[in-house]
């Protein structure tokens, strides 16, 4: 995908090739021959200006997926009384996929809240489906919208790790499917009760969304990678051996 098929207000994530610190940020206009503006990051309540003439890395949350560019930061535009960082591509860009062998799959319940420019929401319910180190799924009962921000807790790792992330791909849980399980629970004794959590929480949550991390820094990913490893090697190392 092309830089100039972004669409305004898609959430980017801006990283220094050498200094690399990730910057969250949103695209505010896309212009001709791969340029783009994009909005100062915020940092603390102040514009965070990165050094110009220098090349970054764009990872771009698109509803198509997620999307990295090499650019280099051409300098500061300002349109309208504000400032702007004028980006560059220097290439088409190439779609970040998540291995599957490095995902984990899981249900956990965990709290994640709502963010907004700054504003932290309440905390909020879900459960997390799998994770891994470029998002995680996440089931909730109230409805969320497309490229909504979200700090997720994922207790997995550990009891106070957060992450960010932006919600990509969002689907119903059949509502059929829902009465039909809930009557079939009530008018039958569950002898399983792996099944009937699983059941229970089928029942619960009507939404669930795809969510890939923003902002995540190395040591985070690393810390998640490994926690994935870990758990995997151990579940291949108790399988019952037949």
């Amino acid at each position: 995908m092309s830089l100039l098929l972004m669409d305004v207000g898609t959430c980017v994530e801006v990283r220094g090739v050498v200094d690399s610190t990730p910057y969250a940020t949103a695209v505010h206009e896309v212009l001709e021959e791969g340029r783009v503006l994009l909005n100062i990051p915020v940092q603390d309540g102040k514009d965070q200006r990165l050094p110009t003439n220098k090349p970054y890395y764009l990872r771009c949350f698109s509803a198509k997926g997620v999307y990295r560019f090499t650019t280099v930061l051409s300098g500061y535009f300002t349109k309208a009384g504000q400032d702007y960082m004028l980006l560059q591509s220097s290439d088409d860009g190439e779609k970040v996929t998540s291995r599957q062998s490095f995902r984990l799959i899981c249900s956990e319940t965990a709290n994640f809240r709502m963010l907004d420019d700054g504003y932290v929401g309440p905390d909020q319910e879900g459960s997390i489906r799998d994770v891994s180190s470029g998002g995680v799924r996440l089931k909730t009962v109230e409805e969320l919208e497309a490229r909504q921000l979200l700090q997720i807790d994922l207790p997995m790792i550990s009891p106070d790790f957060k992450m960010t992330g932006i919600i990509l791909a969002k689907t119903s849980i059949n509502e059929a499917a829902r009465f039909s399980l809930a009557e079939s629970l009530f008018g039958k004794n569950v002898s399983s009760s792996s099944k009937k959590k699983d059941d229970n929480e089928s029942v619960k949550y009507l939404w669930q969304y795809g969510i890939a991390f923003v902002g995540a820094t190395d040591e985070e990913v690393e810390r998640i990678i490994m926690h994935v490893h870990n758990e995997q090697q151990f579940t291949k190392e108790n399988r019952p051996k037949s």
